[in-house]
């Protein structure tokens, strides 16, 4: 019997498995929601050694805003100059979140710190701010990308009391995405 259940878990586990393989096909299609799901993060473990694994998970959450997870593919991220270079690019990206929160809940100038420039939303803004070209309405700061697209920012006291950054992105004066970021 406890043979027979211990191959019955054993070939569910098998079935339900996410493989690498499985993975890289959801990274290739850009599929990076299930890239850097709590599924995946599970198998981080797993795979840590694995910088292919490690790089598609933290550009993944990258892209998908869930920029707190790359903490670990910074560190991992040594191997090869390609991988060192996305670690950088996530720590930056990392940096300049908290920077931005801190700035802009705990009012500390931070207009002196330069870093590199991504195409991330959060390093434009934080580009844009550090330089101080925006404009502020009210409590709403408005960083222009082009004549087309903006990013309008604001910070926001949640019900759980967490103060969030919310940024709001228009094209043409219309709504097309909103984050928020803490």
């Amino acid at each position: 019997m406890g043979k027979s259940l211990f191959a019955l878990c054993f070939l569910a586990n098998s079935v339900f498995a996410l493989s690498l393989e499985t993975i890289r096909t959801w990274y290739a299609e850009g599929a990076y929601e299930k890239v850097c799901s709590h599924e995946t993060t599970a198998l981080y473990e797993t795979y840590t050694d694995n910088e292919e694994f490690v790089n598609m998970y933290g550009h993944a959450c990258v892209e998908i805003d869930m920029i707190s997870r790359t903490v670990n593919p910074i560190n991992k991220l040594i191997r090869s100059p390609e991988t060192r270079a996305n670690a950088a690019y996530f720590a930056t990206v990392l940096y300049q979140k908290k920077l931005l929160y801190h700035a802009f809940v705990d009012k500390v100038d931070i207009s002196y710190v330069r870093l590199p420039r991504t195409p991330h939303i959060l390093s434009v803004i934080f580009d844009k701010y550090v330089t101080n070209d925006f404009v502020k309405e009210g409590n709403v700061f408005i960083f222009k990308e082009s004549e087309q697209l903006s990013h309008h920012l604001h910070v926001r006291l949640t019900g759980d009391d967490i103060y969030k950054l919310i940024v709001q992105t228009y094209s043409d004066g219309k709504l097309i995405r909103t984050r928020a970021y803490w």
